[in-house]
């Protein structure tokens, strides 16, 4: 279930609840014709935004959870882990501050590396949907050969990743005792 991507349980979800259960749309940003209303388009959009949000947290989900309960199972059979149990720290604690602490930056990072996943993936998966967005605009330049589209988009994609892991370092500092921001302005471990 964890190697599936995003448009692939798009697909999966629109057979089920559109197809089958008529419950949701197929695809598309707004019902047609457009409600007349801003409450009413605001609840359009949120409808139609249901399937292609559930494909991409189905697709992001179950590998996440695996590789926290993967490196949760890693850091739980550390020495100091064994340590705090022979002094006999409640087993809430020993999870909370022995476990988690050391535990949360993989954590973080990997839901950081799964957010700029999401964004290059949501090319597929807003052309099966049909919803109007950057990854939809980057699938039809690149099929109609649209250099400067393609180039700017690479552009954004990049200063996404940037911006993304300049806020993981932000997020480091704060999140992991080891981490020090020195006078010097550069971080020792």
């Amino acid at each position: 279930m964890s190697a599936a991507p995003g448009w692939f349980y798009g697909i999966i979800l629109i057979l089920i609840f559109a197809s089958l259960l008529r419950i949701l749309p197929f695809g598309g940003m707004v019902d047609a014709p457009p409600p007349p209303t801003t409450w009413g388009y605001a609840l359009s959009v949120a409808k139609h935004m249901v399937l292609p949000v559930l494909a991409m947290i189905l697709s992001g989900l179950f590998i996440s959870v695996y590789g926290r309960r993967t490196f949760f199972l890693i850091f739980s059979g550390e020495d100091h882990v064994e340590l705090g149990r022979a002094k006999g720290v409640p087993p809430r604690a020993l999870e909370r501050r022995y476990i988690l602490r050391p535990t949360l930056p993989v954590i973080i990072t990997n839901f950081a590396l799964m957010l700029i996943a999401m964004w290059t993936g949501a090319i597929v998966l807003e052309t099966v949907f049909n919803w109007p967005g950057l990854g939809r605009l980057f699938y039809e330049a690149v099929q109609v050969f649209d250099t400067p589209v393609i180039l700017g988009e690479t552009v954004i994609y990049a200063y996404l990743l940037a911006l993304t892991l300049f806020l993981l370092d932000i997020i480091y500092a704060i999140v992991d005792p080891r981490v020090k921001v020195g006078a010097g302005g550069g971080a020792a471990a």
